[in-house]
């Protein structure tokens, strides 16, 4: 299964339902070492169906593995973050879009 590397800031911070995003960000900054988000469930937002029991590794604030949990591999000093009840999906809007930006004039 291929998956897009994503910053775990911007994944966790904007998508995960009923969760203060501020409570993920310092999760995800205070990370020194490797952190499993499990039992969520997951939406990836490209036509697939959603996992229930989702499992998202991140190691110093990149994702580097999603999958079921108990399906992928992860390292013995994981940190794990239970997310149980929660839903992650992708950000529904593009904030860092720049296509409207106008550049900057001088006077």
């Amino acid at each position: 299964m291929r998956h897009t590397i994503v910053t775990a800031y911007g994944l966790m911070a904007a998508a995960i339902v009923g969760m203060k995003a501020q409570t993920v960000q310092m999760a995800a900054a205070q990370a020194d070492g490797p952190v499993l988000y499990e039992n969520a469930r997951l939406i990836p937002g490209d036509g697939r169906a959603a996992l229930d029991r989702a499992a998202v590794l991140a190691d110093h604030g990149l994702i580097t593995r999603v999958g079921e949990v108990g399906r992928i591999a992860v390292p013995a000093s994981v940190r794990r973050i239970d997310l149980g009840g929660k839903t992650i999906m992708p950000p529904l809007i593009d904030t860092d879009n720049k296509r409207y930006q106008r550049p900057l004039e001088s006077t």
